[in-house]
């Protein structure tokens, strides 16, 4: 009766020990104080295997949780394990939203290159009208070439031996030379008159003096100017071969009526030949322009608005030598000369490869140093102090320089698309890339090279994984577009057996 007495003291004073915090209760009951056995209890016993300790003792472990509410015998509640993941899966879910907003907007400038280009060549081939010869030949204007005496006796023969056969990129019977000689140089004079014969009635000389400096070009202009026949004047001032293309890329803003008005007479040069002397040298030649190779040719690609733009803010003063009023054509030059960047940059983007006829579609070329100098043409498209067709061609510029940047953009969302699991949109932007990929010579037909496409990407690995080379990667745009139609139900919970089980306090006892 004591033993009995005994257990049901400790087991009223649990509720205080509960409160009072976690520990492990160990009591020791000794042998007489224990109830007489029954069979009942003897079952119990062997199925429950206490271990007895020393001392013929037994040891009652007891853990009790310290939380109350756990003591009460209420239901568990059980927590959802993607509850701690569910801030990153939205996480994923915007960086995936983006990722596609970004190709939506790259793909939809890339598209609209390759309708333009198309366009542009099917109208190219719609107009096309083969002409004779002479009939393209006839509206291209007189030039004169003068050659300055540059270099040794030796180079200037070699170099007047060389005119004789030069293939020019424009009609030999209208071009004329003018060639400045020394007159000490007798090898020279037997050079210009065998250029005389092989080009008779088109060549005119100019004999230099012992005492005059032949090599100050601002000195021989005036007398060039009033030799020269026909529309220009350009300075032969550099080493030969010249580029084939050079001369007519130097005539062709004339036959623009617009531009032609400014540049009566085009003077191309080298720029580092002390620009603002040669111009106070031609102060009183209101219709000559001097100008680069360069600048010549962009003043085509800088648009009539922008030239109408500079002829109103003419006579612009040159802080050299004084404050001295400048011709008209000068003046654009040096708006020219200070933009320098920007003409050699459109000149870059807007003129085609040798090999490529107008005929042809121009792919997105990656050329790192034009893209990254596009950059700043960017201000061009919004600067309200320029005129409006200077505007849009300065945006159109950006475009076009701008388009590797926006291909690049383009092919690094797809990858990181088809990393992240989005294999439908992954496909669809690496589809995009790669037909938007030309061969090198721009034939108006896309490149469907799946290696160089890859090679391109950098995706050695992935080629099968591009379309129309392998059926697994259609299967998967497939499986992808299922995934999408699909509202997959939450996962349960599977209760983990290791996990620590909560029991009523009659059953711990």
């Amino acid at each position: 009766m004591g033993a009995k007495v005994c257990f049901f003291l400790v087991y009223a004073a649990i509720p205080v020990l509960v409160q009072a915090g976690g520990f492990d209760l160990s009591l020791k009951l000794e042998q007489h104080l224990r109830p007489p056995s029954t069979t009942q209890s003897a079952v119990i016993a062997k199925e429950a295997k206490p271990a007895a300790t020393e001392e013929n003792s037994l040891k009652i472990s007891i853990r009790i949780d310290p939380k109350p509410a756990n003591h009460l015998a209420k239901p568990l509640v059980v927590q959802n394990e993607n509850a701690d993941k569910a801030p990153l899966l939205k996480a994923r879910d915007v960086f995936v939203a983006l990722l596609r907003v970004l190709w939506l907007v790259t793909g939809v400038f890339l598209v609209a290159h390759i309708a333009r280009e198309w366009l542009r060549v099917i109208l190219v081939r719609l107009r096309r009208e083969h002409k004779p010869l002479v009939m393209e030949h006839a509206n291209w204007p007189v030039i004169t070439i003068l050659v300055t005496p540059k270099g040794d006796a030796a180079t200037q023969e070699h170099r007047l031996d060389v005119l004789k056969s030069l293939p020019f990129d424009y009609p030999p019977e209208r071009i004329h030379f003018v060639v400045a000689y020394r007159v000490e140089d007798w090898g020279v004079r037997d050079a210009i008159h065998r250029l005389g014969k092989a080009l008779p009635e088109r060549v005119q000389t100019m004999a230099i003096e012992p005492e005059e400096d032949a090599a100050d070009l601002a000195a021989l202009l005036p007398t060039a100017v009033a030799r020269s026949t026909g529309s220009a004047l350009i300075v032969l001032d550099q080493n030969l071969p010249v580029p084939r293309v050079w001369l007519k890329e130097a005539v062709t803003p004339l036959l623009d009526p617009a531009v032609g008005a400014v540049l009566n007479r085009a003077i191309p040069g080298q720029a580092h030949n002390q620009l603002a002397t040669r111009l106070i040298a031609l102060a009183d030649h209101a219709d000559v322009l001097l100008a680069t190779q360069s600048d010549s040719v962009d003043l085509m690609l800088c648009g009539k608005a922008r030239i109408r733009a500079l002829r109103r803010s003419a006579y612009k003063r040159i802080e050299v030598h004084g404050a001295q009023l400048t011709p008209d054509g000068a003046s654009v030059v040096l708006e020219l000369i200070r933009n320098g960047w920007q003409t050699v940059l459109l000149a870059d983007i807007h003129s085609p490869e040798p090999h490529m006829s107008r005929d042809t579609i121009r792919s997105p070329r990656l050329h790192p140093s034009i893209t990254l100098q596009a950059l700043r043409l960017a201000p061009l498209a919004l600067a309200r102090s320029y005129q409006r067709g200077a505007r849009v061609q300065g945006g159109a510029a950006f475009f076009a320089a701008a388009l590797p940047l926006i291909w690049l953009c383009s092919l690094t969302s797809a990858l990181l698309l088809y990393a992240m699991g989005d294999i439908l949109f992954g496909g669809l932007a690496i589809v995009l890339c790669a037909t938007t990929s030309f061969d090198p010579l721009g034939h108006p037909k896309p490149a469907f090279s799946i290696v160089a496409a890859a090679r391109m990407a950098g995706l050695r690995e992935e080629i099968r994984l591009l379309p129309f080379a392998c059926i697994s990667f259609v299967d998967r745009m497939v499986e992808g577009c299922r995934d999408l139609m699909r509202i997959r139900p939450p996962k349960q919970r599977q209760r983990d057996s290791s996990a620590p089980t909560l029991a009523r306090p009659e059953e711990a006892t």
